[in-house]
C-alpha cells in the first residue's frame, strides 16, 4: 500500500501483519511487487523511482526517471521491462533492473494515468485525462488510438482481460467500458457510478469486473454478450475507491482514500 505520506507498507495478507514500512523522499503513486515477490518498485513525486529490498527493507534503487510527478508504472510478467509515463503524455520504456531506456512514446500533451504491458509484452495501452486510450506496438513503434472521448472526460484507469483480447476502462463521468482489441469497437458500456469512475478490474476468468469511483461504492458487474449486468453493490468505504484487486478465489481487495484496505468475501455470490 502507498499514500502520500511518503511510505510504502508491505502487509502480510494471511496474519494482516506489517512486513515492513519503506520510506522515501516523496509520495509514492504507483507501486508493484517483482523479483518473485521479493522486492517492490514505485514511481511518484519529482518523476522518482524506488526499488526496494522487501526482507530487509533497504531501499536498492532510487533515481529519478521521468521528468515530471508520475502515476504510471508497469512491468512485464519476466520483470524484464519496466515501463513509466508522465504528464506531458510520455511513456518511457526501461531494462530492469539495470534502469537502462530502450524507447519512449508520445500519447499527446497530457498526463498519462494508466499504462500495462500486455501478456505477449509485445504492446502497451495507455490512457490519459484527455479521455484518450491507445495501445503501442513495441516492435513496430506504432500509435493506435482505440478511444477518444467525445467530451474529453478523462480515463484513469485501464485493464487487460485475462485473454488480453479485451481492455476495460473507466472515465471521468463514472461510464465503465468494455473494449475488443480484435475489432477494435467498443463490446458495451454502463453508467456505473454517480461520481468519477476510478478503477476496475476483471477477476481471473473475465467473466466479472469490478469498479470503483469517488462515490465510495465498490460494484461487480457480470459480462452477458454485450451488456453489463450489475451483480453486488458494496457499499463499505467513508471514501472514493482507487484501487480493487481480485484474489484467485475471487475474493475482492479494495484500496480507499479513506486510508483503509477491505477484503471482501464475495467469491460465494459469484459462482
Amino acid at each position: 500500500a502507498s499514500a502520500s505520506d511518503r511510505k510504502v507498507i508491505v502487509w502480510n495478507i494471511e496474519s494482516r501483519s506489517i512486513l515492513q514500512t519503506l520510506q522515501c523522499q516523496t509520495w509514492v503513486g504507483n507501486i508493484l511487487f517483482t523479483n518473485n515477490d521479493q522486492n517492490v518498485i514505485g514511481i511518484g513525486g519529482k518523476g522518482m523511482f524506488f526499488d526496494w529490498d522487501i526482507l530487509s527493507g533497504n531501499l536498492n534503487c532510487e533515481v529519478i526517471l521521468e521528468s515530471t510527478e508520475s502515476v504510471a508504472l508497469s512491468k512485464t510478467y519476466n520483470d524484464d521491462l519496466i515501463a513509466t509515463a508522465n504528464k506531458k503524455g510520455i511513456i518511457s520504456i526501461w531494462r530492469y533492473p539495470a534502469l537502462s531506456k530502450i524507447d519512449s512514446f508520445s500519447m499527446g500533451n497530457h498526463e498519462i494515468r494508466k499504462i500495462s504491458f500486455s501478456f505477449d509484452e509485445e504492446n502497451i495501452i495507455g490512457c490519459d485525462i484527455s479521455g484518450k486510450v491507445s495501445i503501442f506496438s513495441l516492435k513496430d513503434k506504432t500509435e493506435t488510438v482505440l478511444f477518444s472521448h467525445p467530451k474529453n472526460s478523462p480515463i484513469r484507469f485501464i485493464c487487460f482481460s485475462p485473454t488480453g483480447f479485451e481492455i476495460s476502462f473507466i472515465d471521468g463521468d463514472g461510464y465503465l467500458y468494455l473494449f475488443n482489441l480484435i475489432d477494435h469497437n467498443i463490446v458495451c458500456n454502463v453508467k456505473a457510478h454517480n461520481d468519477m469512475g476510478l478503477c476496475c478490474e476483471f477477476n481471473k476468468d473475465g467473466k466479472y469486473i469490478a469498479s470503483g469511483g469517488q462515490d465510495n461504492e465498490i460494484i461487480i458487474w457480470k459480462r452477458s454478450k454485450n451488456r453489463f449486468i450489475k451483480k453486488l453493490i458494496i457499499s463499505g468505504h467513508s471514501d472514493a475507491v482507487t484501487t480493487l484487486v481480485f484474489d484467485r478465489t475471487n475474493n475482492l481487495y479494495s484500496a480507499s482514500r479513506d486510508k483503509l484496505i477491505k477484503y471482501w468475501n464475495i467469491g460465494k455470490f459469484l459462482y
